[in-house]
């Protein structure tokens, strides 16, 4: 060696596993492309779910009427029963209301309820308000002094599946 001082060598087999220290050669994780199969599919399920969801929830939320218009008739009833008449003003059925009020909101907030009366009948009307007002299926129901029950969609067609 002419003085030179030598570099020390190499090899590419010992480099490359001193570069894994000791992990294993096989890969771990996922490919892109299998994640975007797992993107796209969760996409597909929900695009299918949360319609059928909401779908749900505004059904669901028609209980709200419902019941509203159910315990206002009660009211009126038992308002007919003292009086031998039907009134047009919430203040007579409900305390706490303000005299005149002919429209009040249901118990949770959904609809709209207004009240039509003379002596001897009367009509109540709950519309679909808020986020229910999305219901194009029964955007009204009306119960009547006689008992009968129905509803209109937002084209104010009658439908028969809202009660």
């Amino acid at each position: 060696m002419n003085g030179k001082s030598r570099l020390p060598s190499y090899s590419i087999k010992s480099t490359v596993s001193e570069m894994n220290n000791g992990m294993n050669k096989t890969a771990k994780g996922f490919t892109l492309i299998e994640l975007m199969v797992v993107i796209a599919i969760v996409g597909l399920l929900a695009a299918i779910a949360i319609p059928s969801y909401q779908d749900s929830t505004r059904k669901a939320n028609r209980a709200d009427a419902q019941i509203t218009l159910s315990r206002l008739s009660t009211l009126q009833e038992r308002y007919f029963f003292r009086t031998n008449q039907y009134t047009g003003d919430f203040n007579d059925l409900v305390s706490g209301i303000a005299d005149g009020t002919t429209s009040i909101t249901s118990d949770d907030g959904y609809y709209t309820v207004a009240i039509t009366a003379t002596a001897s009948s009367w009509a109540l009307t709950a519309t679909a308000t808020g986020g229910q007002a999305s219901d194009t299926e029964c955007t009204t129901l009306t119960l009547t002094n006689l008992g009968s029950k129905t509803s209109a969609d937002s084209s104010s067609v009658a439908t028969t599946e809202c009660w």
